[in-house]
């Protein structure tokens, strides 16, 4: 629902978990972007992600360069945080 989505977004615990994770995809996740949105993916949903969601997540990731550098990673986790497969198990 949308008070949900709202409420994960800016939740501290979720702040935090998706400050942390950045990190993470930062030191563990490889040698260059495509490398690390690959290890994002595995990290949240137990799989790769496919050409589309990997270019829709370099791009985020590039705004959020352009507008904080230091948090582009935590941004990105963030928004994979808050997606429906993540929250949702089937």
């Amino acid at each position: 629902t949308p008070l949900q989505a709202l409420h994960l977004a800016n939740d501290p615990v979720f702040v935090e978990l998706a400050a942390e994770l950045g990190e993470r995809i930062e030191r563990d996740g490889g040698p260059d972007d495509a490398a690390r949105v690959r290890f994002a993916f595995r990290a949240c949903f137990a799989r790769d992600p496919d050409s589309q969601e990997a270019a829709r997540v370099l791009a985020y990731l590039g705004a959020q360069r352009r507008a904080n550098p230091a948090a582009a990673w935590a941004a990105a986790a963030r928004v994979l945080l808050n997606l429906d497969e993540f929250i949702t198990r089937e």
